[in-house]
């Protein structure tokens, strides 16, 4: 591997094992990218409202099992967890999402519970602020 420091690598570069801080690690409003979404899905709008309804049910739960995995030290919860809101987030093109439940899941692996709990913060902001946008252009709520 290559001994760049990890301030030196992109987001994109694969040697980033994704838990580089950025100089602000708070939370950047998200967008959805539905264009793509619909057009991996044949624009078929059913599943498209499938996928946020799944994501709005169940991106909660992994965020609360995330944080609980952090408090009692489970890294191997911890990554599981952020794995499995890392897929959920991949079927709707949510990035920020990916990136940073990826984050989580490599300090899983490291058992890296102070990084995972300011990256948490993060997350958290994004799950909100993905379900508000789901509500609003997709399930057509206020």
């Amino acid at each position: 591997m290559a001994t760049s420091s990890p301030a030196s690598l992109s987001n994109d570069d694969p040697r980033n094992d994704g838990t580089r801080q950025e100089s602000n690690p708070a939370f950047t409003p998200t967008e959805l990218r539905l264009d793509a979404v619909r057009e991996r899905i044949g624009h078929d709008e059913k599943i498209l409202r499938m996928l946020a309804i799944f994501f709005i049910g169940d991106a909660p739960q992994l965020v609360a099992q995330i944080h609980a995995a952090i408090e009692f030290r489970d890294g191997e919860q911890l990554s599981l967890k952020s794995h499995s809101l890392k897929g959920l987030a991949a079927n709707l093109d949510v990035n920020d999402v990916c990136r940073l439940a990826h984050q989580l899941e490599a300090c899983g692996r490291r058992e890296d519970f102070p990084t995972a709990a300011t990256v948490l913060l993060s997350l958290r902001g994004s799950v909100d602020h993905v379900i508000v946008l789901l509500r609003r252009e997709i399930l057509h709520e206020a």
